[in-house]
């Protein structure tokens, strides 16, 4: 199964620490690297605090307060490695 992240990059999200995730795709061991495609948003509009960012959308959901941890997990957990 191919995992598609969006990372948001807009204004809010970048001051929270989505910068941190722009490069996330090399820190995925390499047998699970083919199926990750990392893409990029200036925007999901959920800064009216409805979510606490930096918020991905990892396949059509999103996840907030995002941080290299989480995210790696949860890539894991969808490639069960």
């Amino acid at each position: 199964m191919k995992v598609k992240i969006k990372i948001c990059v807009g204004t809010t999200c970048h001051l929270m620490g989505s910068s941190s995730l722009v490069d996330i795709k090399k820190k995925f061991p390499l047998e699970i690297t083919d199926d990750i495609e990392v893409g990029f948003a200036t925007c999901f509009g959920f800064c009216n605090g409805e979510k606490i960012p930096p918020i991905v959308e990892i396949n059509g959901k999103f996840y907030e307060d995002m941080n290299e941890e989480k995210l790696i997990q949860i890539v894991k957990d969808l490639k069960e490695v």
